[in-house]
């Protein structure tokens, strides 16, 4: 049923348009509302006979029967606040007023990464009734099930819940045909004028910053941004098809975006979830992460290692046009800031480079060696400090495809730890990425090597620091001078010949990588990790 059928239904239906906003937020709640009323649709249809057109580029079309839309936004907000919520291993029991008898029930809670986007919600019964109020027989009721249910270790309150725990969540979000009446007021996101409208919040917008803040963005903002009741069980909605991980109080949300919703809702359902975890529901790659850069580049990982099994080419060509939206939010109490924010959409230069180091060819040897990332990955983790600042950085620099050699040149000088992946990586990113010549990177190679293997044969790391403190390309000649006879040393005259004032950096860290990486190899350690 396209929009215009949906106009032209018959007096007993209305056709209920979500329209695409822009907004990725709402845009992505609107394809978790479609997911629910698909894998439900039966149900809807049974209860309000609703006609649910295929997903298009920029609309959702319902058709519901007029006398029952109320009751179909009320179904569909209790569904969508039903996948948020999970069953703990505890119990309670409720007073069933209908059947006069109790029932046990398992206690509920909101899923982890939920409770960043609705803090301070916790579950409460439809109604209560006092314990004093009951009757004799209820009483004796009552006593007889705690007896029969010791096990479970129930507690009593001065009231007894009438109902299961339920989550309200935004009462403001109540969507029924009133809030749907044509008016003069218009939604701040889908455009469409409406009598009424409710203000936006951090629950419907978690990105959301105060009015004297928005202004700097929207000079023209005469109000705050409001929302029409569909936009805001959209938005109620954003998190609904999302990946995440959860460590030390931060949260990480990845978000597959595509501004045609259907082919935003076709990604979402093919990738599917990643894992169960109920800290992240994709493959870690037995990586710890905390922060923003660090989560995407392990979940891009993991996006790339489940697309490569499949092995559908024509899907794998379809995601790398895509763009993945993150979002970094700290927990602290009952407060929640977000924090960052990043919007990604390299990913076919990512899975390229990704690809490429499966397949390594190494200079000067027979054989072709890989990456492996999840070695790489921990041993940037800095147990000296227990965080992972430092493999953030490096890890942003990488998704933006800009030079790594500063950082990677501080990480070993600070842990004096190297391993096989940092070479094998500093090789193909400053070939692949940083565009330098193989043969250069071959020659910074063999003469960092030898420095670093002739300044641990002598027990010094000081001619490693005096390269890697070096300032200026005449005090990087000068020093690369000073070293020459005190360690035995001769040097490529290419090596000078291709130093420019743009360029000199580069070959001193590549220099002083190769060195450190020498001077700090334990072959031992090695033989140990290649067992």
């Amino acid at each position: 049923m396209t929009q215009l059928q949906a106009q032209q239904t018959n007096n007993n239906f209305t056709g209920i348009v979500f329209k695409k906003t822009g907004n990725f937020w709402i845009d992505n709640g609107i394809v978790g509302l479609y997911s629910i009323l698909i894998s439900h649709q039966a149900h809807f249809e049974q209860l309000f006979g609703i006609q649910l057109s295929p997903l298009e580029t920029d609309t959702l079309i319902v058709g519901v029967n007029q006398k029952c839309t109320d009751s179909f936004f009320a179904e569909l907000k209790r569904l969508l606040i039903e996948s948020f919520v999970y069953e703990t291993n505890n119990y309670g029991f409720y007073y069933d007023q209908a059947s006069n008898r109790f029932v046990l029930s398992r206690k509920r809670d909101l899923r982890i990464d939920k409770k960043y986007y609705f803090q301070g919600f916790v579950p409460k019964p439809d109604g209560k009734i006092p314990l004093k109020g009951l009757s004799v027989s209820v009483h004796k009721e009552l006593e007889n099930f705690l007896v029969k249910n010791k096990t479970y270790k129930l507690s009593i309150e001065n009231e007894i819940p009438t109902s299961k725990m339920i989550f309200a969540l935004s009462n403001k979000t109540i969507v029924n045909s009133d809030m749907l009446r044509p008016g003069r007021k218009p939604c701040s996101f889908c455009g469409d004028r409406f009598k009424k409208l409710i203000s936006l919040d951090r629950m419907h917008f978690p990105l959301l910053v105060g009015f004297p803040n928005l202004k700097t963005f929207y000079s023209n903002l005469d109000s705050e941004f409001r929302l029409c009741g569909k936009c805001s069980l959209a938005a109620l909605a954003g998190s609904y098809k999302s990946y995440f991980s959860i460590h030390n109080a931060y949260l990480s949300c990845f978000i597959l975006y595509d501004p045609d919703l259907s082919e935003m809702y076709r990604l979402q359902s093919e990738v599917g979830a990643l894992t169960g975890n109920p800290y992240g529901n994709f493959d870690k790659q037995s990586v710890i992460t905390t922060y923003l850069y660090e989560t995407l580049f392990v979940f891009l990982l993991s996006l790339f290692e489940k697309l490569r099994c499949d092995s559908k080419q024509e899907w794998f060509n379809r995601i790398t046009a895509k763009k993945i939206i993150g979002i970094l939010a700290l927990k602290q109490g009952n407060t929640v800031i977000v924090e960052h924010m990043v919007e990604f959409s390299r990913i076919t230069e990512l899975f390229v480079f990704f690809e490429k180091s499966r397949n390594l060819p190494l200079i000067g040897r027979g054989k072709k060696e890989a990456i492996e990332w999840t070695a790489f990955l921990n041993a940037l983790y800095s147990k000296t400090d227990e965080n992972s600042v430092l493999r953030n950085h490096i890890c942003e620099r990488i998704l933006n495809f800009t030079k790594t050699n500063d950082l990677l040149e501080e990480y070993l000088f600070r842990s004096e730890r190297t391993n096989k992946n940092l070479f094998y990586f500093i090789r193909l990113y400053n070939k692949e990425v940083a565009g330098m010549e193989e043969s250069m990177i071959a020659l910074c190679a063999a003469i960092g090597g030898e420095i670093g293997r002739k300044s641990k044969a002598k027990d010094t790391k000081g001619f490693l620091y005096a390269i890697r403190n070096c300032r200026c390309q005449s005090e990087f000649i000068k020093i690369l001078s000073q070293i020459q006879f005190p360690l035995e040393i001769s040097y490529n005259r290419n090596l000078f010949d291709s130093l420019r004032e743009e360029n000199w950096e580069d070959y001193k860290s590549l220099i002083s990588i190769f060195a450190a990486n020498q001077f700090f190899y334990n072959p031992k350690k090695e033989d140990a990790e290649n067992e």
